[in-house]
């Protein structure tokens, strides 16, 4: 009864150690994703939904349609939560978009293109979004490889002007 019971815990403390990597693993990369040099962030000296209101109008301006705003904030206060100012801007061009997909139809999975855009504790408001260049290193974008070249240099453009800074490179 005593043998039986010891090789039970030594069963349960071994499988307990075997997936310990898989955890660490799991929290390590999400950490490692929100530092990587392909999420470029920056620093808004404006509100949440009016450092996105800059952004929308000059990303209209050069042509890109805005396709949806979600403010995370009012959603979580509609389901009874609370959350700081939270919203993100979905948007892109058809055109571009379409020869992206016909290269590679998984690419739909981080198209259209997204900035997130918060609020700290600290009264920061904070913009994040995935480089346009990594994305198409993800999904092996060759042939049409310059427009999202175009896209990173567009981006750090409207965002720099709206924001008045160059984008944080660390934490």
């Amino acid at each position: 009864m005593k043998k039986r019971w010891l090789i039970s815990i030594m069963l349960i403390t071994a499988s307990a150690l075997c997936l310990l990597p898989l955890a660490s693993f799991a929290v390590n990369s999400e950490r490692d994703l929100a530092h990587s040099d392909s999420v470029i962030r920056y620093q808004s000296p404006y509100s949440v939904t009016e450092t996105l209101d800059r952004i929308s109008e000059r990303l209209s301006k050069k042509g890109v349609i805005i396709f949806a705003r979600i403010n995370f904030s009012k959603d979580a206060n509609k389901a009874g939560l609370m959350l700081p100012d939270e919203e993100m801007l979905i948007f892109g061009n058809p055109k571009a978009g379409t020869l992206l997909l016909q290269e590679n139809p998984l690419i739909g999975l981080d198209l259209p293109l997204k900035i997130l855009a918060w609020r700290t504790s600290d009264g920061m408001t904070h913009l994040a979004y995935l480089a346009p260049s990594a994305i198409a290193k993800r999904y092996g974008i060759k042939k049409n490889k310059a427009v999202f070249m175009q896209m990173d240099k567009l981006f750090s453009t409207i965002l720099t002007d709206v924001t008045g800074k160059p984008a944080k490179t660390s934490e």
